[in-house]
């Protein structure tokens, strides 16, 4: 009953303002508080149009008010819900048996990984490198102490920092990564994972799982992440000498040569048998349910450097050839085995960057890895840098007249040289042939040659002459050059 006399007030209340919009000359006259009860409005009576309107801008200002207590008490039941994010901002690893570029290019990944998993709040590098380079932080070495770690957190205002280390052993990869707290230095997290595994999959996979740990998520089997996929196809490896170590697409495998391997993948694969300093290197193609064969000698390991800069194309320097104005032995990227092992004292240059220098010890029958992050230069080194481009220029062209010095000396050297020897038998002639038979016929014909001899000795001479000559401005040219 209840429910049918509510539905009846909404049809008369809006019969009622219909009445008051049409006929307003019908509507009964009632007093404001009297409209305290909307029955009021049934009654058969209904508002002046004043007195709706003040109605009317009542609940309306009752309406805003409600509203806007709902979403003040909603964003604070947000907020209370959702806590913020710790800002962390993540080291460079350091690397241990890996190279410096491989390091930092895992450190990069792992950076994007913590920012795929949203929670934390992550300081991009370049954002931390600009703002250490407006505080004037000064590092030296590499900043591994949590001391150092601490002091940078506080120099860039984040709330944690993330730093660790990715070491190899072996064909083993081992990645430790804590967080510690910028307030207090001690650690809050620590995350070590182990993989037995190329270096793309640390890339590709390790780094998502140990960033996925640090964020408190769910993370899969490791043993499903690092499972090395088996086949039925076998090899069968000899060496010369035998008793060396298999590495099959460069994970080191049980045994010593001669050995018979199964449960591989069909498919290329890369064989490289190794032992002590001698070592080789083979493609082969496996077939299901066939072994295959392959009989290897070894030779001596190649001294290998390989040389990375960030940014590439950098000029790759040996001792002091860059202070000589020598040109660049080679540019960056580079593999080459050409370098005897050594000392050397390697120099890296490129322009509007400052230089990087770093003494190479390179070791016999292995691969020596390098790799540069270059720093740009400041203003006036670069003004330097452009000074010495252009006198290096004009040095490196000097030569070119110094060689032609050279060139031309020579050929006036053998000028004169081939007109004194045709002087001395012209004259030898003439004493020997034409005094003792002067008053003959052939006397004459004597005396013919060996005036032509002199002739030939005389234009010789004014060659020679010339050539000097012209060897002497190319010297000075050089000397110009050269100390330009």
């Amino acid at each position: 009953m209840e429910q049918k006399r509510r539905k009846k007030y909404d049809r008369d209340f809006r019969i009622q303002a219909v009445q008051l919009v049409e006929r307003p000359e019908q509507c009964q006259p009632v007093t404001p508080h009297r409209a305290r009860h909307a029955f009021h409005l049934f009654s058969g009576h209904c508002f002046p149009v004043h007195t709706f309107g003040i109605l009317f801008s009542s609940m309306r200002s009752s309406l805003f008010s409600i509203l806007s207590l709902i979403f003040a008490c909603t964003a604070l039941f947000s907020q209370t819900l959702e806590s913020p994010k710790p800002k962390i901002a993540v080291m460079d690893f350091e690397p241990r048996g890996i190279s410096q570029f491989e390091a930092a290019s895992l450190s990069d990944r792992f950076r994007s990984e913590l920012i795929a998993t949203r929670a934390f709040d992550v300081m991009e590098r370049n954002q931390m490198d600009l703002v250490l380079k407006e505080q004037g932080f000064q590092q030296t070495g590499a900043c591994s102490e949590a001391s150092c770690i601490v002091e940078v957190g506080q120099l860039i205002a984040v709330q944690q920092m993330a730093t660790g280390s990715i070491g190899k052993v072996g064909s083993i990869y081992s990645i430790e990564v804590k967080i510690l707290d910028v307030g207090t230095g001690q650690i809050v997290k620590t995350v070590s994972e182990d993989c037995d595994c190329p270096i793309e999959q640390v890339l590709l996979t390790v780094m998502k799982r140990v960033a996925q740990k640090l964020a408190g998520m769910q993370v899969e089997n490791q043993s499903a992440a690092i499972q090395i996929q088996k086949g039925n196809a076998g090899l069968f490896v000899k060496s010369t000498p035998s008793g060396a170590k298999i590495y099959i697409d460069g994970k080191l495998r049980d045994g010593r040569t001669p050995l018979t391997l199964q449960e591989l993948m069909a498919g290329s694969h890369e064989v490289r048998v190794e032992k002590d300093t001698l070592e080789s290197v083979r493609n082969v193609t496996l077939s299901d349910n066939q072994v295959a064969k392959v009989d290897m000698t070894l030779a001596l390991k190649k001294t290998v450097v390989s040389l990375n800069t960030e940014p590439g194309e950098a000029e790759v320097y040996l001792n002091d050839s860059l202070a000589y104005g020598k040109r660049p032995l080679w540019t960056t990227p580079l593999i080459t085995d050409t370098i005897i092992p050594g000392t050397y004292r390697l120099i890296i240059f490129k322009e509007g960057y400052a230089l990087a220098t770093q003494t190479m010890q390179i070791k016999p029958y292995s691969k020596n890895t390098y790799s540069f992050d270059l720093d740009p230069a400041s203003a006036e080194l670069a003004a330097q840098q452009k000074k010495f481009l252009k006198r290096r220029g004009h040095r490196l062209s000097s030569y070119k007249f110094m060689y032609l010095t050279l060139g031309t000396g020579a050929v006036a050297g053998g000028l004169f040289l081939a007109s004194k020897l045709l002087y001395d038998n012209a004259k030898d002639q003439y004493d020997n042939e034409y005094k003792p038979a002067i008053s003959s016929d052939y006397a004459s014909q004597v005396r013919s040659d060996v005036a032509s001899k002199k002739n030939i000795s005389n234009g010789l001479a004014v060659a020679g002459i010339g050539a000097s000559s012209l060897s002497g401005v190319f010297f000075l040219t050089f000397m110009y050059r050269f100390n330009f």
